[in-house]
């Protein structure tokens, strides 16, 4: 008999017995029923593998943000249809629902194998479950088809492990965020002590569904940001690049020495300079999500000078397209750059290195990525003397706004 956990929704009228199940890698019969999953998932596989290579096509003919800001797009439309397909299938009539979206294909800053921060809006309590379903159905088809393997760890336990273009698994998943608008915004208030991540739902654009559920819910963010922050928005702005900065000030000395054998593109590269221009745009009332653009407003505004725009301008375009190779060359989301052979590979990187195949950053490909990592330490050193500057207090202070610099590197 076909186990009922290897069918994707759990059909129970399968009784073959020689069904293999919904597993695109095991060989054999199928039922019908399973037989129509796996044909699905080969849509859906064919479907994303045909919208990244039309974006990593780009790669060398077009800029990195245009790229990201393509798979962005494209991205949306794939998470939109298969909802759409998956609804359908759950019920007779599908129940009216906004989907939102977070992270970096809301920012338009996605590469072909990021993840997907998402989240789902129903009208009544009672179309949860149904949504729910459809979202793991959706999230099933994703990792069955994204990047897959298998490792042991050091203490010999097995994992199966997904990688790719899936929903997010750190919590902001319509399989785990689907409610009414209010139901979200307790959600949100309940787990943000022990997940600060679902805190960026606040901060959801609409890109499907419903436009009146989106309403209400940014109707309802507004108010509870009203009720529980007296604090002034610049104040709000400067605590919390201070914050994130004072984690980057303690792990420095670390970085700085692992530098030496390898870095980390999205923690150490990509995250810093988005963290510091997020920081500082909402320190002068930008509201735009997308870091360039972002940089353009500060610009615009003569919060930057010539010298400090066309820094970090040619810093998130060298950034994106070192991301995006990387990615590219590894079929996944992968984010480490190696200047040596680690010293505790896992399973796969092990494998590599004994057969000889280990991809080593060197020669000049190893100098770009110094200088980015030396650029980064300068984004960073901006932001701290940001904070330095506008943190101070007294009457007759004058507060200086470093980004007006003429050298970038003058906090280092």
């Amino acid at each position: 008999m076909c186990e009922i956990y290897k069918c994707a929704a759990g059909h129970v009228g399968n009784l073959s017995a020689n069904c293999v199940g919904t597993n695109p890698r095991e060989d054999g019969y199928r039922c019908d029923f399973c037989l129509e999953i796996i044909a699905r998932y080969a849509r859906t596989g064919k479907n994303i593998r045909a919208r990244r290579n039309s974006v990593t096509s780009m790669v060398g003919v077009k800029k990195a943000y245009e790229i990201q800001r393509g798979w962005s797009e494209r991205a949306q439309i794939i998470v939109q249809d298969l909802f759409i397909e998956s609804l359908n299938r759950k019920t007779a009539k599908p129940p009216p629902l906004a989907l939102m979206m977070c992270g970096s294909i809301q920012r338009k800053e996605a590469c072909p194998y990021s993840d997907v921060d998402c989240f789902a809006l129903v009208g009544k309590d009672e179309d949860v479950d149904v949504v729910k379903r459809a979202a793991m159905d959706v999230q099933n088809q994703l990792e069955v088809v994204g990047t897959f393997w298998e490792e042991f760890d050091s203490h010999g336990a097995h994992h199966v492990l997904h990688d790719g273009f899936h929903f997010c698994h750190g919590g902001l998943s319509p399989e785990k965020m689907c409610a009414t608008p209010e139901g979200m915004i307790n959600f949100i208030q309940g787990e943000a002590e022990a997940n600060a991540h679902v805190l960026d739902a606040l901060g959801g654009t609409f890109f499907y569904g419903k436009w009146r559920l989106f309403n209400e819910f940014a109707e309802r963010v507004k108010a509870l940001r009203q009720q529980e922050h007296a604090t002034p928005p610049q104040q709000k702005a400067l605590d919390s690049l201070k914050k994130y900065l004072a984690d980057e000030n303690k792990d420095k000395k670390y970085r700085m020495q692992e530098n030496l054998t390898f870095t980390v593109i999205k923690d150490r590269l990509y995250r810093p300079a988005q963290q510091v221009v997020k920081g500082v745009a909402q320190f002068y009332g930008i509201t735009e999500v997308e870091t360039r653009v972002q940089v353009q407003k500060l610009k615009a505004q003569g919060k930057l000078s010539t010298a400090v725009f066309n820094f970090l301008a040619g810093y998130l375009n060298d950034v994106a397209k070192l991301r995006i190779a990387n990615h590219s060359k590894w079929g996944r989301e992968y984010e480490f750059i190696y200047f040596k052979i680690p010293a505790k590979p896992n399973k796969e990187e092990a494998e590599m290195i004994q057969k000889g195949t280990f991809p080593l950053t060197t020669g000049t490909a190893m100098q770009h990525v110094n200088k980015l990592m030396t650029d980064s330490e300068a984004i960073r050193d901006l932001g701290n003397e940001f904070v330095r500057q506008k943190s101070k207090t007294g009457f007759f202070v004058i507060k200086k706004n470093p980004f007006m610099t003429s050298n970038p590197h003058e906090f280092s």
